[in-house]
């Protein structure tokens, strides 16, 4: 079996001292201890991805905007906000793991990634 190596914090003498395993360091936290009865209201989040797709089950019509910017010809930057889809699936799998997590927060899609 390896040994494995305690973990270790410093002191303000910045002399080595290790660290229990019995404290909170190495405690498992939970939903509620991370958000409490928090549900994300009040709360903008921008997906900078390959987009999403409204119509996703785990997304339920929750994405609140739509941009995608574009650089013309001329190098000028266009915006496009009219709702599109997810090229790839990857944006709407981390706006899905949002809107579980939040599901009162309005979420934003910025589609910046191909397939």
């Amino acid at each position: 079996m390896p040994r494995q190596r305690p973990a270790w914090s410093w002191n303000t003498d910045s002399t080595e001292t290790p660290i229990s395993p019995s404290s909170n360091l190495f405690r498992s936290i939970n939903r509620q201890d991370a958000f409490g009865d928090s549900r994300g209201g009040g709360i903008k989040v921008a997906i900078v991805d390959s987009g999403i797709d409204n119509n996703h089950p785990a997304i339920g019509g929750a994405v609140r905007g739509w941009s995608e910017p574009t650089v013309m010809t001329d190098g000028e930057i266009n915006f496009v906000s009219d709702p599109h889809s997810d090229l790839s699936g990857h944006g709407t799998a981390c706006a899905g793991i949002i809107h579980s997590i939040a599901p009162d927060a309005e979420i934003y899609s910025v589609r910046v990634l191909g397939q």
